[in-house]
């Protein structure tokens, strides 16, 4: 026997490189699990705090446009003095408190929080945030933070309910029906495309103020598209045009009443002149909500004409008025463009404006239960 005792048998370097191989898979694996966890439970965003991006749970099934509600009930022992709701929505999002309609946006890579400033909106008992949310590639995310006195309230989480049909009751405060989902969760900023956001200098005006008067500007006249502007499919129907004049410059948000049972995609053109197809890209997409009687534009704009394309153009059209000097600062802040040899790049036609203007897509492409990316 050795002196000291037994000794451990000794171990070959083939059979220690084969015990390696596995505590090095191990290891890897508990490392991307670390980081998965970190991305989405890890620290407090600095302008954010707890708040994740959110979206639909089947948002890695399909590539196709949608359209939906996000619904947050929640209580409060008395109404607030103040309180701010920060949000941030890709693609688009139209948000309401307790039946009153706050405002609307449309994302970039260089956007702040949309900060609204909800103390007055707020009441004893239950409230009800709604975000209707829009993505024309499928995947996106929302983002969303009310503070009441400072105090860290309500923020975007798995306990937000995903709503895919309008429901006339809902924003009202009526029980969400048992087809309510809950959200999936992506994670806090910064994460996949998301960056973390800006704290916004001020915030932003709500149309119209509370106990003030909506001015819904109907268009005075309105006509088919005319075939020799050109073709176009649109959902695997004929493509037709509805162009709408005011008779006047209008600076608002671009409302418009919805044949029955539409949810096709559509494409808006506006302009002080009457729009062309070949005017590309086009200003905005219409994505209408399951059930909806109307759609309203996330982006207020400057125009005399608006050209709806799409598969049933009966629309009617109107124009939720904001005062013109607003309109730029409740616009959406443009992409950076920094341009190649001194030249701004042209903008480019979205997948979807391509996929509507070439004519039938083909089947939904599945795409992979990752995480958005840019």
């Amino acid at each position: 026997m050795p002196a000291g005792g037994l000794q451990p048998p000794e171990i070959s370097p083939l059979r220690r490189r084969s015990l390696l191989l596995p505590a090095a898979v191990l290891a890897l694996l508990g490392a991307a699990l670390g980081h998965q966890l970190l991305r989405r439970w890890g620290p407090s965003s600095p302008t954010t705090g707890r708040a994740c991006w959110i979206w639909s749970p089947d948002s890695s099934r399909s590539t196709a446009p949608r359209t939906f509600w996000l619904v947050r009930d929640f209580s409060l022992p008395e109404a607030p003095k103040e309180a701010s709701l920060e949000v941030l929505g890709d693609e688009e999002y139209v948000l309401s408190l307790n039946g009153y309609r706050l405002g609307a946006n449309r994302y970039t890579t260089a956007a702040p929080l949309d900060r609204y400033e909800v103390g007055h909106l707020l009441q004893a008992g239950s409230n009800r945030i709604v975000a209707e949310v829009r993505s024309s590639r499928g995947n996106g995310g929302f983002l969303a933070d009310l503070r009441v006195e400072g105090r860290e309230v309500v923020v975007s989480d798995g306990s937000w309910r995903v709503i895919r049909a309008f429901d006339p009751w809902l924003a009202r405060g009526w029980p969400l029906s048992g087809e309510a989902e809950a959200a999936r969760v992506w994670g806090r900023s910064p994460i996949g495309r998301w960056r973390t956001p800006e704290q916004p200098e001020a915030p932003r005006p709500v149309f119209p103020p509370p106990g003030g008067p909506l001015h819904d500007t109907p268009a005075l006249v309105s006509f088919l598209w005319s075939p020799e502007h050109g073709t176009m499919a649109v959902a695997g129907k004929a493509g037709r045009g509805r162009l709408f004049d005011w008779g006047r410059e209008v600076s608002g948000y671009l409302s418009l009443a919805l044949p029955s049972g539409t949810t096709e995609p559509g494409l808006i053109f506006v302009g002080q002149a009457p729009p062309s197809l070949a005017q590309a890209p086009a200003d905005g997409f219409l994505l209408p909500l399951a059930g909806a009687k109307t759609w309203v534009d996330a982006e207020p704009r400057k125009f005399r004409y608006a050209l709806v394309v799409a598969a049933n153009p009966d629309f009617k059209a109107s124009v939720w008025e904001v005062p013109a000097e607003l309109v730029a600062e409740l616009a959406p802040r443009p992409e950076p463009n920094p341009g190649t040899f001194g030249l701004r790049v042209p903008p480019r036609a979205s997948p979807l404006e391509t996929a509507i203007r070439q004519g039938p897509s083909p089947e939904p492409t599945p795409a992979p239960a990752t995480h958005p990316s840019g």
